[in-house]
């Protein structure tokens, strides 16, 4: 796998999955590394962004020791885990300077997650990126540079709102359709298909509780390109 590929792959990988275990030094068990289930969301710099709680451990741990890792896993039916791609994004965890520029994306994202920050002590923290080791299967492994792999949006919050804003109000039946033709999922006219987020290489959505991201043929950087690419979506045959 060329070195580009597998940067294109990776970042791809990384925007899709949404979730990993993150890896904290433990302050109870000192020398061992504590490892817990978090969510993730992708900043408009493409930095890895998390809400945790103030109470738990990994928070404590990131207080004293902001030296992190978060390893994310392809989803696979296959048994053979190792056979599939994986991430380890190595960085430092830092609180979110600027909320209200990354909250209601991550909400849109997880809107279990609403009031969390406010109601049960939770806070954001951005992990700004060190490195990235990817791992393609076996013999595809390479290290990644924050310079080759973070991917900036091209869009604003006021710009990306406004346009799954008017995907999910005008266009549920094109969106129905992308799973028809891409992912071959029949949705029925009464289950509605929620656009979460847009960026330079697709979108994300959610369908019964569960993320489904449609990649882009090439990469768009105006609203314009974007509307161009979901209607080459809407026009691809199942």
């Amino acid at each position: 796998m060329p070195h580009t590929t597998a940067i294109q792959t990776a970042a791809e990988l990384y925007r899709t999955v949404g979730h990993g275990i993150l890896a904290t030094h433990s302050v109870q068990m000192p020398g061992y590394p504590f490892g817990s289930v978090a969510p993730y969301c992708v900043d408009r710099h493409g930095q890895m962004v998390i809400l945790i709680s103030r109470i738990a451990q990994h928070t404590k741990n990131i207080q004293h020791d902001p030296h992190v890792s978060l390893t994310l896993v392809e989803a696979s039916p296959d048994a053979d885990v190792q056979a599939h791609g994986r991430i380890t994004y190595l960085g430092q965890a830092r609180r979110t300077e600027d909320v209200d520029a990354i909250a209601e994306r991550y909400y849109r994202y997880f809107p279990q997650a609403r009031g969390y920050h406010t109601a049960h002590d939770f806070d954001f923290w951005t992990i700004h990126l060190t490195r990235i080791r990817y791992i393609g299967g076996f013999g595809k492994i390479f290290w990644i540079e924050p310079a080759d792999f973070l991917q900036p949006n091209p869009f604003d919050e006021t710009t990306e709102k406004a346009i799954i804003d008017h995907m999910n109000t005008d266009h549920q039946a094109a969106l129905r359709h992308y799973f028809k033709s891409m992912k071959s999922m029949e949705i029925p006219e009464n289950e509605p298909v929620t656009m979460v987020g847009i960026d330079a290489f697709g979108i994300d959505t959610h369908y019964q509780h569960k993320r489904y991201r449609f990649t882009f043929p090439a990469p768009v950087h105006t609203a314009e390109e974007a509307r161009q690419a979901l209607v080459q979506f809407a026009r691809s045959e199942a």
